[in-house]
């Protein structure tokens, strides 16, 4: 109230044709900066910026709207600039003072800066907002496959191996939830490899085993950067699912595997899977995933 009743004082002293050029001053820098922020929020490549209209003819309609708005501003004269500055630095100096403290918000201009030097400034917390908007603009309901896939273990392996490497990996990290032993976990994993490749495409593999027990699913994804050799037909597997279950589990699993299913069908599934930039941005991959939701009890 303190800061809205300094403005409206500072109102009181300009004369009427300065107040509706500093107003229209005002308007026009919001267009500016909301075409400097589309510029910013593709630029950095966001995996959670999914808009549902692109600008046709990025960036240069955002370009040439800037440097558009940029004469007129020139145009409204030194007062109306003056005054306008004034309200800007203003409000800078409330949001630093204050807005600032109360609140931990992360900003695309800092993906923007990590992209182009490289270096570690963010703490993804922006692509979680951006998922959560997305959830709600898309009405997307969580159902029991999201609450998997948000426990379930997200490998990221840079060296290239061979599938039985892979499966010991894999085990190894399941064990300890799934109260069994990483040896029989990978013994099941290799007899089901040889029973038929569980590689579905070049690119992607679900390997998916029963276990004894009750009341039991997990999920692992990893993504194999160099690629995994599961046969001569999958040499080069970047994405792989890891499906453990229990017998009681048999109707979730394949309904596991249909969503999974849906979710790589996508034609951008490869592209945003190779992109992810961390552990959670490929849970977001799949968690952001086109699928049906699954309704009733599972």
């Amino acid at each position: 109230l303190s800061v809205t009743g300094a403005f409206t004082i500072l109102v009181l002293f300009l004369r009427l044709d300065v107040l509706v050029k500093v107003a229209s001053t005002v308007l026009i820098l919001t267009y500016l900066f909301a075409c400097l922020s589309m510029i910013i929020l593709r630029e950095s490549r966001l995996q959670n910026y999914q808009p549902l209209f692109r600008a046709p003819l990025y960036p240069w309609i955002q370009i040439i709207g800037i440097i558009g708005f940029g004469v007129l501003l020139f145009g409204m004269g030194r007062e109306a600039l003056f005054a306008s500055l004034i309200i800007v630095i203003g409000g800078l100096f409330v949001y630093w003072f204050y807005g600032r403290i109360r609140t931990g918000r992360e900003y695309a201009l800092l993906h923007l800066v990590e992209r182009i030097t490289a270096r570690e400034l963010t703490t993804h917390s922006l692509e979680t907002e951006l998922k959560e908007i997305i959830r709600e603009r898309d009405d997307l309901v969580g159902d029991r496959f999201d609450s998997v896939i948000e426990r379930g273990i997200v490998l990221d392996i840079e060296k290239r191996m061979g599938a039985e490497d892979l499966f010991w990996l894999a085990a190894d990290k399941m064990a300890p939830n799934l109260h069994v032993e990483a040896d029989t976990l990978f013994r099941f994993l290799q007899e089901r490899e040889k029973e038929s490749s569980t590689a579905l495409t070049p690119h992607l593999a679900i390997p998916h085993i029963i276990i004894e027990g009750e009341r039991t699913f997990q999920i692992l994804m990893a993504r194999c950067r160099e690629g995994a050799e599961f046969s001569k037909s999958a040499p080069d597997v970047h994405a792989v699912f890891v499906l453990v279950g229990t017998k009681d589990e048999r109707n979730f699993h394949l309904r596991a595997l249909a969503a999974i299913a849906q979710i790589v069908r996508d034609p951008h599934f490869e592209q945003r899977w190779m992109a992810a930039r961390s552990e959670e941005a490929l849970r977001d991959v799949v968690l952001l995933g086109e699928r049906r939701r699954m309704m009733g009890p599972l």
